[in-house]
């Protein structure tokens, strides 16, 4: 469950808009985000960077609305996904060279088993060698299910050597013959495989199954739509260069700082990603164009619309956070982090997640769709 929590807690972040590279902030930034804090709105003109337009009755395309329903067409390629990825044993036939068969076995010398020459549930592939010379070809056109005794002579340079050179019998029962084959859907591979009643409730079951992850990432797709919506109206007039280099420096530091945790220097990550510093620094600069641009949009957005957190709005914020992360309150997060909120992600992060969900609230509510 941690483990789970903790990705999520990045994907949030992910998923949200927020500064970084920009300042000071009493924040620690000790979650997922850079160290980097800065104040919620920049100490400067926006309008000098960025124009932005309105973000009330943006037109959405039908079709790019998010869907919370699954077609016939989904739920039936996911049932044959299922039943592809099926490890099915195939019960009867005989063994052929290749095979990945599941064997018992009880090695004998002068009719008394020896150590270490007893397996169950082994599986071997016939043909690779793995056993003693003579072994494994032996075990060729055994039935599925029957039992044979074969003879076999340990090399002369086998160890231990108490065993070099010496006559054994080994009595193997093939169990089954491992294969991925595509069966058919029915009431049986149902039942047996996927815990449903019946053909007709696994396919209900995993319908259910499709609608809640659609429904539950509706508000999630729809953000994203409408984000991309806003940041293609909006016009980046010139960058910010102090910030934009706060945020290279400080991304240079967090991975030199990753690399010596590893032991390795600088010039070895270049080495090893294949990458010269002119290149490096020409992704950190790309990078950094974006993130800075996507800040601008939202600050200037927020100013637009007169957003401003109080410290009411501010806790009614982390609940609703926490209420994404399915948590009742900040003692379950804590729980899981050993800090809060506020303290995890940074105070500007934290506010800037929250404005974000502000401003997506407002688009939302006054968005036209457009058949």
């Amino acid at each position: 469950m941690k483990k789970q929590l903790i990705v999520t807690l990045a994907i949030l972040v992910c998923l949200s808009i927020f500064m970084v590279g920009c300042g000071n902030d009493n924040g620690n930034g000790n979650g997922n985000g850079t160290n980097v804090e800065a104040p919620l709105f920049y100490g400067i003109d926006l309008s000098e960077y960025v124009e932005i337009g309105s973000i009330r009755g943006l037109e959405i395309d039908a079709a790019h609305m998010p869907r919370t329903e699954a077609t016939d067409e989904e739920i039936e390629a996911e049932l044959q996904r299922m039943l592809e990825a099926m490890p099915i044993p195939v019960l009867i036939g005989e063994v052929m060279m290749g095979d990945n068969a599941n064997i018992d076995f009880i090695g004998r010398i002068d009719g008394e088993a020896f150590d270490n020459g007893t397996g169950f549930g082994h599986y071997l592939e016939i043909g690779s060698g793995r056993f003693i010379p003579g072994f494994e070809e032996q075990l060729i056109g055994v039935a599925i299910g029957d039992t044979v005794f074969i003879d076999v002579t340990f090399p002369e340079d086998y160890r231990p050597e108490h065993l070099a050179g010496v006559d054994a019998e080994f009595e193997v029962t093939i169990n089954h013959v491992a294969a991925r084959v595509t069966p058919e859907l029915t009431d049986e591979i149902a039942q047996e495989f996927f815990g449903a009643n019946s053909a007709e409730e696994l396919r209900e079951d995993l319908r259910e199954e499709i609608n809640d992850w659609l429904s539950d990432n509706y508000t999630r797709i729809l953000h994203g739509t409408l984000w991309g919506t806003i940041v293609d109206n909006a016009t980046v007039l010139q960058y910010p260069m102090q910030e934009i280099n706060n945020l290279i420096s400080q991304r240079r530091s967090d991975i030199e700082a990753a690399g010596a945790e590893v032991g390795l220097t600088w010039d070895e990550m270049l080495a090893n990603e294949g990458l010269t510093e002119e290149e490096v620094n020409e992704l950190f600069l790309h990078e950094a164009r974006d993130e800075i641009t996507q800040n601008m949009i939202l600050v200037a957005t927020a100013r637009q619309e007169g957003i401003e957190l109080t410290d009411a709005e501010l806790e009614a914020g982390i609940l609703r956070l926490l209420g994404e992360l399915e948590l009742e309150d900040e003692e379950e997060f804590r729980s899981f982090t050993g800090v809060g909120f506020v303290e995890y992600y940074g105070r500007q992060t934290t506010e800037l997640m929250i404005i974000f969900r502000k401003v997506m609230d407002i688009a939302i509510e006054t968005m036209v769709i457009v058949e």
